[in-house]
């Protein structure tokens, strides 16, 4: 599993074998009160948009430019847009 083979929280499992085994016998729903909610891609961007506005529009502009050639490199289009997200 992982450098200190500690098991997993909910399937006390040691391998990623064990892991699938156990997850073929059991439903997660089962064990709601062991999760918690983590926040998805989309809630992450919504956050952003909604502080900083530009941000949305920097990357349109972004991957127009990428579509057109414009911009090469993910270093190019982060110091292109640098100022909407300062």
């Amino acid at each position: 599993m992982d450098k200190d083979n500690k098991v997993t929280s909910i399937s006390h499992a040691k391998s990623i074998e064990e892991i699938a085994e156990f997850w073929d016998t059991h439903d997660a729903t089962d064990f709601d009160d062991q999760t918690h909610e983590v926040a998805s891609d989309d809630d992450l961007v919504d956050e952003l948009i909604e502080q900083n506005p530009d941000f949305l529009e920097s990357i349109r502009l972004a991957r127009q430019q990428i579509a057109e050639g414009k911009v090469l490199t993910l270093a190019e289009v982060r110091a292109k847009y640098k100022h909407t997200t300062e």
